[in-house]
């Protein structure tokens, strides 16, 4: 760099020192010895004491292996190479037969170690099997343990969340599709009809003009709290239902995303336009149901009483005299203006006409009708709170009309009710899945010898069975010999 001159013609230039070339490292050990498991013969790469576990099991006490390659890891070393080497050995397996059960491309599996050696012995697999999942196919659920290791499981996950995600990717996919479809959208006729059904006024206006101040408030604090947990309660439920009951888990799933299909379908076909964007629109503005007015984007404030909801008759000192979008409004109140913003950002997404049916009031009475019979009889009065709730909720913030949250309810109590019936349908029309217990082959057999736990019913309606492997390391039983046995 260069520096000011103090005398005429003279310029100092500073030149950077010179970046040291990096050494090459010379702390990278490695390591020949027996292990508990792993590769025999290969030389691994270890970066941590985390690795050494995965790769070779971590500590073996009739080993100084693993401990040597702690003490080097505990004293700053970070790159380790290690081989395992051992005597003859096999690699435990056992043969799980398949016997009556439906559905499986073999009559029988061979589980098989990821490595030779003792340390398997008593390894256990666990199999769940369901006749039944929600894609229509048996599905099978592995359990491994093995003593001194991390249990790991494999289950149906993917199959099972899959509609979930489905139903994401073509809600997506649908947003501004009643634009593509051309149909004309309702801006008019939900107005008359809550007009109606609010006995000459429309609830939206009603229940603006007597709650809303100029200030947020702590029951629209409540408002966008409920709001918000129509994007967390179905998923919740089936999160817990998931872990406790697959069957009752494929119930709700299957209810709710028929309803949610069944209200895309709606979007589509009937579009609606909301209390909030209707109260920003003159009748000529949306002069032949137009998708996408222009004056959909503006405030109130600039049509008065001249928009499809008219203005406020009456209205609290500092509260806009007209109907505004309120759902997000609660957030200042609990000092949350991120949540605030995200929930703005988000909507300016979805499809801006589609009110009819309220999937928020649909899919919340959906949850308590769902739940009802499966929760503690305490729980009851918060569950017939909650659809009100959201009722109210979305009939103050102007997110739906009155008709719009009947339409929600009525396609949630034909969704449940329709289930019910298919589901009693089944149930009588289905027999009884057994399955005939097997003789364990030669390989499940073990010295001292362990009974092979039955097959039984899981509470799920599936069919466990658990399996023992063994090696062939271990020495036979007296007087015995190990015939080996083809899968």
């Amino acid at each position: 760099m260069s520096a000011p001159a103090t005398l005429p013609g003279l310029t100092v230039e500073v030149a950077p020192r010179p970046t040291a070339p990096t050494p090459l490292r010379s702390d990278i050990a490695g390591f020949i010895g027996r292990t508990r498991r792993g590769a025999v013969g290969e030389a691994l790469r270890v970066d941590g004491l985390t690795d050494l576990q995965h790769r070779f099991g971590g500590l073996d006490p009739g080993s100084s292996t693993g401990y040597a390659v702690r003490g080097y890891f505990e004293n700053g070393g970070e790159v380790a190479w290690v081989v395992r080497v051992s005597g003859p050995a096999t690699t435990a397996e056992a043969l799980w037969t398949v016997g009556d059960l439906v559905g499986f491309a073999a009559p029988a599996f061979r589980v098989t170690a990821t490595s030779p050696g003792a340390w398997a012995n008593r390894a256990t697999v666990r199999l769940d099997y369901r006749a039944s999942s929600l894609a229509g196919t048996p599905e099978v659920d592995v359990r491994v343990s093995v003593p001194g290791e991390p249990v790991e499981s494999f289950r149906g996950l993917l199959v099972d969340w899959l509609p979930f995600a489905a139903f994401l990717i073509i809600y997506d996919y649908a947003r501004g599709m009643s634009e593509s479809v051309g149909l004309p959208v309702l801006w008019q006729q939900p107005v008359d009809v809550d007009r109606f059904l609010g006995g000459g006024t429309v609830p939206t206006v009603w229940l603006q003009e007597h709650l809303k101040l100029g200030h947020s408030t702590w029951w629209e604090a409540v408002v966008s709290l409920t709001y918000v947990s129509f994007f967390l309660v179905p998923y919740l439920v089936a999160g817990v239902l998931w872990l406790r009951s697959r069957s009752a888990f494929h119930q709700w799933a299957l209810r709710f995303v028929t309803m949610s299909f069944l209200g895309v379908v709606c979007f589509v076909l009937v579009p609606a336009a909301p209390p909030w964007a209707a109260a920003a629109c003159r009748p000529v503005d949306v002069h032949g149901g137009p998708s996408n007015p222009a004056c959909m984007y503006f405030s109130p404030r600039y049509i008065g009483s001249h928009g499809l909801l008219g203005a406020l008759h009456t209205s609290h000192p500092g509260a806009t005299p007209w109907v505004e979008r309120l759902s997000g409004r609660g957030w200042s109140t609990l000092h949350i203006p991120v949540a605030r913003q995200l929930l703005d950002e988000g909507q300016k997404t979805v499809d801006l006409v589609a009110a009819m049916p309220s999937l928020h009031a649909g899919c919340t009475l959906l949850f308590v009708l769902f739940v009802w019979r499966r929760v503690n009889r305490w729980w009851r009065p918060l569950l017939v709170a909650y659809p009100l709730l959201m009722a109210f909720t979305l009939i103050y913030s102007a997110e739906h009309y009155l008709v719009d949250v009947l339409g929600g309810w009525v396609m949630a109590v034909f969704v449940h009710l329709g289930f019910n019936r298919l589901e009693r349908r089944r149930n009588r029309a289905r027999t009884a899945d057994t399955l005939v217990t097997q003789s364990p082959t030669v390989m499940e057999q073990q010295w001292p010898p362990i009974a092979t736990t039955p097959s039984s019913t899981s509470p799920n309606g599936g069919v466990s069975s658990t399996r023992r492997a063994r090696s062939t390391a271990e020495p036979a039983p007296p007087g015995t010999t190990a015939p080996s046995a083809s899968s």
